[in-house]
């Protein structure tokens, strides 16, 4: 059993739904929480209600530096994949910092770094949130459906490029007609290897095109300087990975939308924010709803689908949760494949996946016509996510570790 602790919980920058899991599930086990939203409150909160542990859901710069400068337990579970480099810094890096991870790439990456409290923590889902015995109705009814946003249609990738028109005033027609050509045939052959993350090693071909990406430096001058001083190499390779992370929103948005337009004629209901899918235009019997409620609402969705689709971003190579919320409601769920996948689900059983949008459409005309088996996939799936992949099973590891560790 763990000892009462009072807990600093800083609720920042991650879904809110994690947070209060996360939150209630401390509450539950005895421990008081004291619960800040903005870095000023925690500041404030810490030295008034002297915690003896802090926490968060992903990393919080400000409780990493608390922890290495007093001596502190800090703990978060990071649900989201870590795109900003500094959290790999080994200026925050202490023995006094629990990293627990959903994907193996950024364990691997904080270990690396040099924490050496690193524990893979996959993401759940809570249940009893989904209310999964409830019947969908009808309103809901559709044959694929898709719940999930987008990057917008203007991104940092845009961005880049007002920034190279700015720096290079007199080179707008090689922007123009060279460069901009060479990102629209990287993005073009990403779309045709979705399960790896290409762009880094295609940018290294910029001699094929009379090109040299090493020109793009001086716009990413604070990133590489901070690389020097953290021991990173300053070479044309780290370079293109900084690049890359900028491609990667415009990348992902062509990914995504090229599946929907490919899906679409098979009847396919579209859920998320408007303003990133605004633009999006295709022949076929595609519905825009808007936004969809997380719990009740998308639980209704995707009961009455189908089919639920999923796909973690192209530069990602984990599983999300919305593989577990759509298990959850016992429908066939077709995920883009991923290397972490066959770790949750058996892929055949109890999902099925694609690694490339042909497959995807394939798979998706075949369990259309094919109600029996599609429905036992959903059922299998569904049973394999109550065994071993609830919030609960997650949460409970999780507090063992630190019991373990001494910080419970």
């Amino acid at each position: 059993m763990s000892k009462k602790m009072t807990i600093l919980f800083l609720a920042k920058e991650a879904g809110l739904s994690y947070i209060n899991w996360l939150r209630f599930y401390l509450e539950d086990i005895g421990h008081q929480i004291v619960y800040v939203t903005t870095v000023n409150e925690c500041i404030a909160e810490y030295e008034k209600s002297k915690p003896d542990i802090l926490f968060s859901v992903n990393f919080q710069f400000i409780l990493a530096e608390i922890a290495k400068r007093d001596k502190l337990p800090y703990v978060f579970w990071g649900v989201d994949a870590v795109v900003n480099r500094l959290l790999f810094s080994k200026h925050f890096v202490s023995d006094y910092t629990f990293v627990f991870e959903c994907c193996q790439e950024d364990y691997d990456k904080f270990r690396k770094a040099g924490y050496k409290n690193v524990f893979l923590l996959p993401l759940a889902v809570d249940e009893k949130s989904l209310v999964m015995n409830k019947p969908a109705t009808k309103n809901y009814q559709s044959n694929i459906a898709f719940v999930g946003g987008n990057y917008a249609p203007r991104n940092e990738y845009h961005n880049l490029l007002d920034a190279l028109y700015k720096y290079y005033p007199n080179s707008r027609e090689i922007i123009d007609n060279n460069l901009i050509n060479f990102f629209d045939e990287i993005f073009e052959k990403q779309n045709q290897d979705i399960c790896h993350y290409i762009v880094p090693k295609l940018l290294l071909e910029d001699d094929k095109y009379g090109l040299n990406i090493e020109d793009l430096a001086p716009l990413y001058e604070n990133e590489i300087i901070n690389a020097i001083a953290d021991g990173q190499p300053k070479d044309k390779r780290f370079l293109s990975e900084m690049i890359a992370d900028t491609l990667s929103h415009e990348s992902d948005r062509r990914f995504r939308e090229a599946i929907i337009r490919r899906l679409a004629p098979y009847g396919f209901s579209l859920w998320g924010d408007e303003g990133v899918w605004q633009n999006l235009t295709c022949t076929g019997n595609l519905t825009f709803h808007g936004y969809c409620q997380w719990g009740e609402q998308m639980s209704d969705v995707y009961k009455g689908a189908k089919i639920g689709l999923t796909m973690t971003r192209l530069f990602i190579d984990a599983v999300s949760m919305r593989i577990f919320e759509i298990a959850a409601s016992k429908t066939l769920c077709l995920v883009k494949f991923t290397s972490e996948l066959p770790q949750y689900f058996d892929i055949g059983k109890e999902v099925v996946a694609f690694e490339s949008i042909e497959e995807a459409e394939i798979l998706a005309d075949y369990y259309l016509r094919h109600d029996t088996e599609r429905e036992r996939i959903g059922q299998a799936g569904h049973e394999r996510m109550l065994r071993d992949h609830t919030l609960r099973k997650r949460l409970d590891s999780m507090s063992l570790v630190l019991q373990e560790a001494g910080v419970f």
